[in-house]
């Protein structure tokens, strides 16, 4: 797909702070500890998010394509993925969205449950908004407390 100068070049592209920057927050270690280069990170980004294309019915000379393409754009700098996406795509979390927002709904199973999944979605590094449009306006009636909502 890409060749070997290809990566040289874009790897030699960046400035030393913005390699210092991608290694502290972008750039997967493997198991023995090696740690991939920028052009390796746009083609593991670029692998992982064409491969979605499979879901669509694409044949997978498009898919190829769009690999390419998609590594190109950002081996370019044309266009970055938000932070999620760079760190997570193709690798072990495949969490890709930086921000998510969660819906709460009026219980307070659906509190605690929706508190767990922003516990775990922060964990994997993920911005998080609330929907609260679900729940009763302040001083309605609650049943079980026998008392009024705040």
């Amino acid at each position: 797909m890409v060749t070997e100068k290809r990566k040289k070049e874009v790897n030699e592209s960046f400035s030393d702070n913005a390699l210092k920057m991608m290694r502290k927050r972008y750039l997967v270690t493997d198991a023995k500890g090696k740690q991939e280069a920028p052009a390796d990170m746009f083609m593991r980004v670029a692998k992982a998010l064409s491969a979605v294309e499979k879901d669509y019915g694409k044949s997978n000379a498009v898919i190829a394509k769009t690999e390419k393409d998609f590594f190109e754009i950002m081996a370019s700098k044309e266009y970055t993925p938000a932070g999620r996406t760079m760190t997570n795509a193709g690798g072990a979390t495949s969490l890709v969205a930086n921000c998510i927002v969660l819906p709460v709904d009026d219980s307070m199973e659906s509190i605690f449950q929706t508190l767990k999944e922003a516990a775990l979605l922060q964990q994997a590094g993920s911005g998080l908004g609330f929907a609260f449009d679900r729940l009763r306006p302040s001083m309605s009636v609650t049943v079980k407390s026998r008392g009024t909502s705040s």
